[in-house]
């Protein structure tokens, strides 16, 4: 029986010898497994998680930019506002309260300038290149039916042509 028992002292010994061999190669700081290695890897991970969601946004902002580049723009100008209101666009979906209370720019005349206007129910006037004129007054080969609070029309009755000149904004 000793030979028995010798031999299982020795076996257990090689495993013991074995398992030592084991921890001394593999210890808590140097393994795969070790607490530096792991917090190293999720520190990559969640920087690489950050660059990825910083790509996404900024390829979401520049395809946002330029489906509404028109209406960005309306909104950074107040010409280009104006006029995205006056041709009814609605600027990011939305119609602006007041916008209809603005009235269309003046188309403007070579040579007619309206200055001001004189507004009287019974008799109105107009200041036109300087000049003040009433209904029915000549200037040039236009002659001037209506008179209103910002607004004067002439025709020309040649040709029929109206022309509506309103007061500078």
């Amino acid at each position: 029986m000793s030979i028995i028992y010798d031999a299982l002292k020795k076996m257990e010994a090689q495993k013991k010898s074995h398992q030592n061999k084991q921890d001394s190669v593999q210890t808590p700081s140097d393994g795969p497994d070790s607490p530096k290695e792991k917090e190293a890897l999720l520190d990559r991970i969640k920087a690489n998680r950050t660059l990825k969601l910083l790509g996404i946004f900024f390829i979401l902002l520049i395809l946002f930019f330029f489906a509404y580049k028109d209406q960005i723009i309306s909104l950074t100008s107040p010409m280009g506002r104006r006029a995205a209101v006056l041709k009814g666009k609605k600027i990011f979906g939305f119609v602006e309260e007041g916008a209809r209370d603005i009235k269309p720019k003046p188309k403007v005349y070579e040579g007619y300038l309206l200055e001001g206007v004189i507004y009287d129910e019974q008799n109105p006037s107009a200041i036109i290149n300087g000049r003040v004129l009433r209904k029915k007054d000549k200037i040039d080969d236009y002659t001037v039916t209506e008179i209103s609070q910002d607004s004067v029309q002439l025709i020309n009755r040649e040709d029929n042509e109206v022309l509506t000149l309103y007061l500078p904004l």
